[in-house]
């Protein structure tokens, strides 16, 4: 009851920059889950890096990014809309980037570490994102949801919906050779019955 309780977001945000030669935006949310307030606050982010020894294999933390806070994140009042008690913290690493396109989709551990404001007791939480799907495209929602809102005109999601489109395309127009030559048999049958017809008319 002397530590503070902090609750950190399960998806890391993807949002573009409005800045020019700016890259994506990444974001994670911080809960404080007490009614007390947190000060001190210190989020750092790593990369499991495998690194091979004699006999296999290590896995390794990387420190890409360190974002000192000096906001106080404190805990909502009952009936309070303003939810003051969560911030968005933006992670500043030019890393996060190439982490995320990377084909090895290696694991990003985000580590935050505060103190209780009135006890003075620090305390460190911890939350591991899994590669590729730990990020979602989008922002995240006000007060205390962790849910983010997808950002739907997202260049990545656009081109992804491109690229399915133009598959869907091809497949519609490279069908099988069986597919065509029961389609030609059908359409000769068909006529074959018409002209019957039409001879015992």
């Amino acid at each position: 009851m002397l530590t503070p309780k902090i609750v950190i977001s399960p998806h890391i945000s993807v949002y573009p920059s409005n800045d020019a030669g700016v890259g994506d935006r990444y974001r994670v949310k911080i809960k404080n889950d007490r009614y007390r307030s947190v000060s001190d606050i210190s989020v750092s982010v790593f990369v499991q890096e495998r690194r091979v020894v004699t006999g296999g294999e290590i896995k390794v933390n990387k420190r890409i990014g360190t974002v000192w806070s000096t906001h106080t994140v404190v805990r909502k009042r009952r009936n309070d809309p303003e939810k003051d008690n969560c911030r968005r913290v933006r992670i500043l690493s030019d890393e996060l980037e190439e982490v995320y396109l990377s084909k090895d989709h290696p694991h990003v551990l985000v580590e935050v570490y505060c103190r209780d404001s009135w006890s003075g007791v620090g305390r460190v939480f911890r939350q591991s994102y899994a590669g590729i799907d730990g990020f979602r495209y989008g922002s995240f929602k006000h007060g205390d949801s962790m849910e983010i809102d997808p950002y739907v005109g997202h260049r990545k999601m656009v081109l992804l919906e491109k690229l399915k489109q133009r598959d869907e395309a091809l497949a519609a127009v490279a069908q099988p050779a069986d597919i065509q030559q029961s389609a030609a048999d059908a359409t000769a049958s068909e006529d074959g019955t018409q002209a019957s017809a039409a001879g015992r008319a």
